[in-house]
């Protein structure tokens, strides 16, 4: 007798090279109970069985003589209940993890009917296969069998399988103890056609579909195993190509083409594998069969179970009943997906399926997955609740209220000087009527360009006190940056004390102290508070923008208390707290700063430039000022945790408020070991400039920092979030798409730019009101937050500053001689943000690299100079014409980084005198110390350094500095003064200051 096991020879013995590596999923089951006639003997089908199981090459290694065959006979009626319930759990029994990949039983009954139950792995044996072995196993058995000869002695006693062999399924990931094991079934329901390849088509398409939404692919594969089809046996592949323009009826015929041609699992299917867009994993199976099939006259009945376990993480039932009619449901790995998942996952399966029956030119990338009630559900979930009443008034109402309840109370601080919130008033008061003066009305824009200081407070409040609006610029930024906001927000007036200030025949340049001259009060009034509304906008913020020039935020007083109501109560801000004016002011963190804490009665303590570029100096100031509310991007406060670890806990720290950039939780662990969250209290908060500041509110405590939690939490109070798809349909809960807020935040406009305004701000169709599309990209979870997953376009967030690259790109190709140019956000050591950088990339003809960088600094600020800038013949691209970022070369290490000095301190060269012994004494130390720093900096910068190099060009950053300072520290060297690096910035010029020589 000769079995044939696999229909094509070369399968198998792939499959058999296959199984050979142990890479078998064992949760791959499926079984089978086929119901025998009276006449056929037991005994004979299970020596037949034995027989032909033998001769197959995928079980040669069979498990050491260990039986896989067993014969019960039991003393009930094959018709009976317990025989029934006998079958049922046989079928279900899970296998071993190894050889032998099947199991087989025949069940005895008193009526000499016989059951044979076979439970198999489908990667080694499908239905046909084990069709196949039913119909070997009893063909002529009468003439074949022969009983055993009596010197051969008794049949041995075939036993239940049940043996501690056998453990509990394993997930098919190997991560089973993270989530609740077994397998999640959703039956979806009957469905006929009169054409059957048209439904299965359908349905196969409708998963690919979906999935190529959940997933984000536009090439989902689907494993198929189809029992019906004669000359296919084992696995197919479908790689379906999803396109933004692709319509039902082309995936369908995509899907078709490849029914017909399959590809087996194994070294073409690998290869078919590499080339998918989805990284190369299958996640989704097909199993079509036909339950109602009889492999042999003598086989009653076939009760077919195709999946004990998931094949794949999910799985599409398909099973005909014959007469077009067929069953569809859906499995899923429990250890892998949640029950509501799934559930959510196959409903829309079931909606894509009936949608790409009734409408063949359905756009398979943007139709609805959810219908409008279950969209209505999803969108309940981004609002975490309502804001109650908030206050009518503006922000410098709100700020007189504070001064009337604690006029004494210090309200800023800077360095050793101090002022209180009376204080405070009278001096935006006494400026805000010489604004008036100077022709400044409600409505107009009035800029301001100081470094942080008493002065810079107190100007943004007397230009919110004449009614007016301010626009932060920062004195860092170059003149050509400048006279671009100054020219497209139309502002005739600046308050400023830069000489270098760009100067224009239609703008008046003032200085804070020329608004402090005494006024007639009596004479000159600011407009009442009838004349004014929180309706009105407060202050306009240039952010990046991707058009090659920046834009302007516009953002209403109304926003901006929306914001302190909404978290006030809370992070419970009082009277009591002492929060850090670390930002810039042109950096939308710092509204946060200031109005947080000067309309709570907080003493807010003003942070010089040079202080928020050395850590150990801001700690100290931290300490001193005993501050209780600290904000800071996730690279900032990285290099707070370094300093503060060597020194006393700080006492009076209880809130830290992360943005500006997405943090990577795990990085706390070794704070939460000092200050446990009863303690400190850390918040992540996910905002955009565009939503005012802060959209949601994550607390992270120890657990979220051990998974590494990338939730940023619900909205807060009057924000909204939703999750929508290309054609603003919202997602199902779980599945990636573009986030927009609505609600209390959102933005006035962009300046003077309508077209880019209706572009990303557009009504809310959901609860009314306005959204605005903010190009992240992120999911909701079902409890209702946010996990925030980057960007869909190019803008990137570099130590908390928000940079557009195609920006800078325009900027490049503005340099006449530049013919092409690409930026891209590098981090060469993706487990340190300090290896964070932009590089640049040039096409250049008739102009040097040097003179590229010296234009390009003219119009972009520090933070958007890329670090290198490298000369190439062409620009790669891909196939379909976009810069092919993979095979860029290596960047050559020329150009400057973000952090470069503000100011340049001139070098004097020295009178020649005659050196005394302390000198040279001095000059040996420095020479030594210069050796020892050389090492230092090349083990902390992976790369040669000399004595000359410059800490900047050499790709050195504030993270950079603050490590090199720990490292010399650690060395016994002397203190590194940060401050001095960003002045003389290479290691000849520092060593003299550090033994005290020069300076």
């Amino acid at each position: 007798m000769k079995s044939i096991f696999f229909n094509d020879p070369e399968m198998a013995g792939n499959l058999n090279s296959y199984l050979s590596d142990g890479d078998v999923a064992p949760s791959a089951l499926h079984a089978a109970a086929y119901r025998l006639t009276q006449s056929v003997s037991p005994e004979a089908v299970a020596i037949r069985l034995k027989q032909n199981l033998a001769i197959l090459p995928v079980m040669q290694k069979a498990a050491e003589g260990r039986d896989y065959v067993w014969l019960e006979t039991l003393r009930y009626r094959a018709d009976s209940l317990q025989a029934a319930d006998r079958v049922r759990k046989e079928m279900e029994r899970p296998l071993a993890e190894t050889f032998p990949y099947i199991r087989v039983v025949l069940l005895a009954y008193t009526d000499r009917f016989v059951d044979l139950v076979i439970v198999a792995n489908r990667a080694v044996f499908d239905k046909s296969a084990m069709d196949a072995l039913v119909c070997a196993a009893i063909s002529e058995q009468e003439a074949d069998y022969q009983a055993p000869a009596a010197s051969s002695g008794p049949e041995p006693e075939l036993s239940s399988l049940l043996s501690a062999d056998f453990s509990p399924l394993p997930d098919w990931r190997g991560k089973g103890d993270e989530c609740e094991k077994g397998v999640i079934r959703r039956r979806l329901g009957v469905f006929s056609d009169q054409d059957d390849q048209q439904l299965v088509t359908g349905w196969v398409s409708a998963l690919a579909t979906v999935w190529a939404r959940y997933s984000a692919t536009n090439v989902p594969v689907v494993a198929i195993n189809d029992s019906r089809a004669e000359s296919v046996s084992g696995w197919s592949l479908v790689a379906a190509p999803v396109q933004e323009d692709a319509t039902a009826q082309t995936l369908k015929l995509s899907i078709e083409h490849s029914l017909r041609q399959p590809i087996w699992r194994s070294q073409e299917l690998a290869n078919r594998l590499q080339d998918c867009e989805n990284g190369g994993e299958v996640s989704l199976a097909a199993l079509i069969y036909d339950a109602a099939a009889s492999p042999h006259d003598k086989v009653a009945a076939c009760d077919y179970a195709p999946s004990l376990g998931t094949p794949y993480p999910l799985t599409l039932l398909i099973e005909s009943q014959g007469q077009g009619r067929y069953c569809i449901s859906g499995l899923a790995d429990g250890g892998v997906f949640a029950a509501d998942s799934v559930e959510q996952f196959f409903q829309c399966v079931r909606r894509a399926y009936e949608l790409l029956r009734a409408d063949g030119e359905l756009n398979l990338c943007s139709f609805p997955l959810l219908d409008a009630k279950a969209q209505q559900e999803v969108a309940a979930l981004g609002v975490d609740r309502e804001l109650g009443d908030i206050p009518t008034e503006r922000l410098e109402e709100l700020f007189a209220r504070q001064v009337a309840r604690t006029p004494d109370a210090i309200a800023l601080s800077y360095e050793n000087e101090q002022m209180t919130y009376a204080q405070l008033e009278r001096k935006a008061h006494l400026m805000a009527l010489n604004l008036v003066v100077l022709n400044v009305k409600p409505g107009d824009r009035v800029g301001i360009c100081l470094e942080r200081s008493f002065d810079l407070i107190a100007s943004m409040l007397a230009i919110l006190k004449a009614g007016a609006i301010y626009i932060p610029m920062d004195p860092a930024y170059p003149e050509e940056r400048l006279s671009y906001t100054c020219d497209n927000a139309e502002i005739r007036l600046v308050i400023t004390d830069a000489d270098a200030f760009p100067a224009a025949e239609e703008r008046r340049l003032i200085t804070p102290s020329e608004l402090e001259r005494s006024i007639d009060d009596a004479r000159v009034a600011t407009p009442s508070a009838e004349q004014l509304s929180a309706e009105e906008d407060a202050y306009v913020i240039y952010t990046s923008g991707s058009t090659g020039k920046p834009k302007g935020v516009v953002v209403p007083h109304k926003n901006v208390v929306s914001l302190l109501a909404a978290t006030q109560e809370d992070f419970g801000l009082n009277a009591q707290d002492a929060w850090t004016f670390f930002h810039s002011a042109a950096f939308d963190f710092s509204v946060w700063e200031i109005w947080g804490s000067l309309l709570t009665g907080a003493h807010l303590v003003i942070v010089p430039y040079w202080v928020s570029r050395a850590p150990d100096e801001f700690l100290e100031l931290v300490r001193e000022k005993q501050v209780s509310v600290l904000n800071q991007t996730p690279s900032a406060f990285s290099q707070f945790m370094e300093m503060e670890r060597n020194g006393a806990p700080l006492a009076h720290l209880r809130l830290v408020i992360f943005g500006g950039e997405p943090l990577d939780a795990k990085m706390l662990m070794k704070w939460f070991d000092r200050y446990p969250e009863s303690r400190c209290r850390l918040v992540n908060m996910f905002g955009i400039t565009e939503t005012t500041v802060h959209v949601t509110a994550q607390t992270i405590t120890r657990a979220e920092a051990m998974v590494g939690s990338r939730s940023v939490g619900p909205a807060i109070p009057g924000w909204r979030l939703y999750v929508l798809d290309a054609a603003r349909n919202i997602l199902p809960v779980g599945v990636a798409g573009e986030i927009y807020v609505a609600g209390a935040g959102v933005a006035s406009q962009y300046l003077n730019r309508p077209d880019l305004t209706e572009e990303r701000f557009m009504p809310d169709p959901f609860c009314g009101g306005r959204m605005y599309r903010s190009g992240d990209k992120g999911r909701l979870l079902p409890c209702g937050r946010l996990e925030h997953l980057g960007r869909l376009d190019s803008q990137v967030k570099l130590r908390g500053f928000r940079i557009e690259l195609d920006e800078i790109r325009k900027v490049l190709l503005g340099v006449h001689g530049v013919e092409a140019a690409a930026v891209v956000l590098n981090q060469p050591d993706k487990n340190d943000p300090a290896s964070a950088r932009l590089d640049s990339y040039l096409v250049l003809s008739d102009i040097a690299v040097e003179d590229v960088i010296v234009k390009a600094e003219k119009v972009l600020p520090a933070y958007m100079m890329p670090s290198t800038f490298t000369p190439v013949d062409a620009m790669p691209l891909t196939a379909n014409g976009k810069l092919d970022v993979k095979k860029l070369p290596a960047p050559n290490g020329q150009g400057k980084v973000a952090d470069k000095p503000r100011v340049v301190v001139a070098e004097r060269s020295p009178e020649p005198v005659e050196s005394s012994v302390e000198e040279m004494a001095a000059e040996t130390e420095a020479d030594r110390l210069v050796a020892d720093m050389v090492r230092v900096w090349s083990e902390v910068l992976g790369r040669e350094v000399t004595a000359a190099d410059n800490f900047f060009s050499l790709g050195g950053n504030s993270l950079y500095a603050v490590r090199i300072a720990s490292a010399m520290r650690a060395a016994g060297l002397p203190a590194l003064p940060i401050r001095e690096l960003y002045v003389r910035q290479t290691i000849e010029k520092l060593a003299p200051v550090m033994v005290g020589k020069g300076g």
